[in-house]
C-alpha cells in the first residue's frame, strides 16, 4: 500500500490528517498569530489541534482562550467552561470556572503577568458544523507559569469550554488561539478585553468516522 493511500485511509478512519500548521517567531509575535480561516468543514467529524502558545512579554493577559467565526464574523455565544490544575511537585491543586456572553473559550490559566508564559498541549474540538448542538472544546496542557525551568512554576491542566446549548448563532468554519485577561471566578468576559501577542506552533487535524 502506497503512503499517498495511506494518508488516505487515515481521513477516513479515524486517523489525524493535518489541515493547517502555523509557526510564528516571537520577532513576529502578534494578537493574531494562530487566527485560522476556513479550517472546519464538512470533511471531518472531529478535530485535534496541538498548540505550544507563548505570550511574548509581560501582560494582564493571563489565560489561553480561543473564539469561533463563521465565514470571518466572530461568533458571540454565551459560553460557559471550567479548568482543574495540579502544581509539578507541589501540593497545590484546584479548580477554575469561566463564564462569557461574547464568545470567549477561556481553556486555561492564570499565567504570570510579568515574562512569557506558555502553554502545550492537546485541544479536540466538537460539533462545529451542527446546527443542533453547540461548539466545545476539551483538552490537557502542561502550563509553564513564568520562562523558567522551577518546577514550582509548571502546573498540569484539563479543560472543557462549550457553548450554551440554547445559544447557537451560527455553524463555525474558522477559529482564534490567544491569550486574554481572563479571570477564573466565572466573572464574565469580553472579547474586548486585554489580549496580548503571542508566538510558538499550532496545528490543526481533522479526523474522520468518529
Amino acid at each position: 500500500m502506497t503512503q499517498a493511500r495511506d494518508l488516505a485511509d487515515l481521513g477516513t478512519a479515524g486517523g489525524l490528517v493535518l489541515i493547517e500548521k502555523k509557526t510564528v517567531a516571537q520577532g513576529s509575535a502578534s494578537t493574531t498569530a494562530f487566527d485560522f480561516t476556513n479550517c472546519f468543514s464538512s470533511t471531518y467529524d472531529l478535530y485535534q489541534v496541538y498548540f505550544d502558545i507563548t505570550r511574548n512579554g509581560s501582560s494582564a493577559a493571563v489565560h489561553l482562550f480561543a473564539s469561533f467565526s463563521n465565514a470571518n464574523t466572530r461568533l458571540t455565544n454565551d459560553v460557559v467552561g471550567m479548568s482543574t490544575f495540579d502544581q509539578a511537585a507541589g501540593s497545590t491543586n484546584g479548580k477554575s470556572v469561566y463564564q462569557s456572553s461574547d464568545g470567549v473559550h477561556q481553556l486555561a490559566g492564570t499565567i504570570s503577568s510579568s515574562g512569557n508564559g506558555n502553554y502545550r498541549g492537546i485541544a479536540r474540538i466538537h460539533n462545529t458544523l451542527s446546527t443542533t448542538t453547540a461548539n466545545q472544546i476539551t483538552g490537557n496542557l502542561v502550563m509553564n507559569q513564568q520562562d523558567t525551568s522551577d518546577v514550582d512554576s509548571v502546573w498540569r491542566e484539563t479543560f472543557v469550554s462549550a457553548d450554551e446549548s440554547d445559544d447557537l448563532s451560527g455553524t463555525s468554519t474558522d477559529i482564534l488561539f490567544g491569550i486574554i485577561e481572563g479571570v477564573g471566578d466565572g466573572t464574565n468576559v469580553l472579547f474586548s478585553a486585554t489580549q496580548a501577542p503571542v508566538f510558538g506552533t499550532v496545528s490543526i487535524f481533522g479526523i474522520k468516522g468518529v
